[in-house]
This record gives C-alpha cells, structure tokens and sequence, in this order.
C-alpha cells in the first residue's frame, strides 16, 4: 500500500480541512452548505498545538455536535491522531495509542470509526505505515498546500497558492486533493465579527474552484471509494492519558 497524494478520479478536487474540530468549524459547515459542496476533515481527539491559532482548544467531546454535524451532512471524517503527535517520532506502542484513543472517541460521537487517516506534518516511515495498513487505514496526504498553517501568509498570498498549484491545469483532469487547516481564522473564520468583512481563504478557495468548474468532492468520491467508515469493534478500546485498556 501507498501514501495516497492524489485522487484518482479525474476532474475531482477533494478539499480537506485538518487539526479540528474547532469553533470555527460550525461556521465552516453554513458555508460549505451554501455552496453545497462535500469537503472532508482530518479531525484530532485533543489537540494542544491550536493554541497558535489565538482560539479556544476543545476536543472532539465538546465538539461533538460540530463531528456529527459534519458527518451527518455527507462531508468525510478521517482521522488526524488524538494529540497531532508526529508519528515518526514515537514508539509503535505510541503509534497504536493514538490511533486508538481516537477511533474510542469516535466510536462513541460518530458510532462509527473511520478508516482513512493523515499522518500530522504528512509524515511517516516504514514502521509507522506498517501499523496503520494493519489497522486497516487508507493513508493520505496530498498536492496541493496553500500554505495556510503559516500565520505569516496573508489570505491572498494564500488564495495565490492555489491558483499557482492548480490554475494550470484543467478541471476535467485534474486530480488534486488540498491540505487546510479549520482551526486558523484566516482559513474558516466565518463568524460575524470578521465576515464578511475578511473573506476566509475557505470561501476564496472554493468559490475560485467552483468557478473553474472543478468537482469539489469529499475524499470518497475523488478515490472512487466507499465512505471511509468501519463499525467500532473492541479494539475500539477506553484508552488513559498513557495506555488504553
């Protein structure tokens, strides 16, 4: 098995949206609505490098109704690990940990586990893969990066990334799944106080893409796959801030 980068279904462009949920992403979801368009989110149990982003941290419990939300509107739930730990960096032991303390977590938000996942800083080795194939993962990173987890870009530097990445190619063949971050204002911030008086790179990106007459797909559809579901099992384990059960 490989690292999934691309979709496979030609003239489909999978939008995804990583480190949340955040307070931003309920906003995120009105718009994705009002556009109709299916994005997906590499979601994280709790993760704590969001304090950079100014906004509250909360973890997938107390945002649980936002994961349902998302989930029941047709977007597609991956998994991000349950802290962002970057997998190359800790035991395999470390590695299952994570995995499992977050499919736990969905398994009693969602009552569903989802099977794709993306490795924080799209990073990972030999043994890292090795344990997610067996725990029977589709692994996936992706083509195109705007860059939006730098808070030194402005929105439209941003927005140029995408039209440098992919203005170039045609929205018939095309193949791209992006990576963005729903946790930065500059990307999802779509709550009064700042829309739409600042325009969300979410919104730019989309509206530019829909434009062009790309398929904006959730990641299912752009791999011509099933959702990426399983039913929670018992390996679904209560996991401790250290061990899972």
């Amino acid at each position: 098995a490989e690292v999934i980068t691309g979709c496979k279904a030609a003239g489909t462009f999978a939008v995804t949206y990583d480190d949340g949920p955040s307070i931003l992403t309920s906003g995120l979801l009105d718009y994705l609505d009002e556009v109709k368009v299916k994005a997906t989110f590499f979601i994280n149990g709790n993760n704590r490098k969001n304090g950079d982003t100014g906004n509250p941290m909360l973890t997938i419990y107390e945002l649980a109704d936002v994961v349902r939300r998302a989930y029941n509107s047709g977007h597609q739930i991956c998994s991000h690990t349950w802290a962002h730990t970057d997998l190359i960096t800790v035991s395999e032991q470390e590695v299952v940990y994570e995995m499992t303390r977050l499919n736990y977590a969905f398994s009693k938000v969602l009552g569903k586990v989802p099977t794709c996942m993306r490795p924080p800083y799209g990073d990972t080795d030999g043994p890292s893969r090795k344990i997610l194939y067996k725990m029977g993962y589709t692994v996936v990173n992706w083509n195109v990066d705007p860059v939006d987890w730098n808070p030194v870009n402005s929105i439209d530097e941003m927005y140029q990334e995408y039209v440098d990445q992919t203005g170039s190619t045609s929205p018939q063949v095309g193949k791209f799944i992006s990576l963005n971050h729903d946790v930065w204002n500059t990307t999802a911030d779509f709550r009064p106080e700042s829309y739409p008086r600042t325009i969300p790179l979410a919104k730019r990106s989309i509206d530019y893409l829909l434009g062009r007459g790309w398929r904006v797909v959730n990641l299912a559809e752009c791999l011509q796959s099933q959702p990426f579901y399983r039913e929670p099992n018992p390996s679904d384990s209560k996991c401790g801030t250290k061990a899972c059960v």
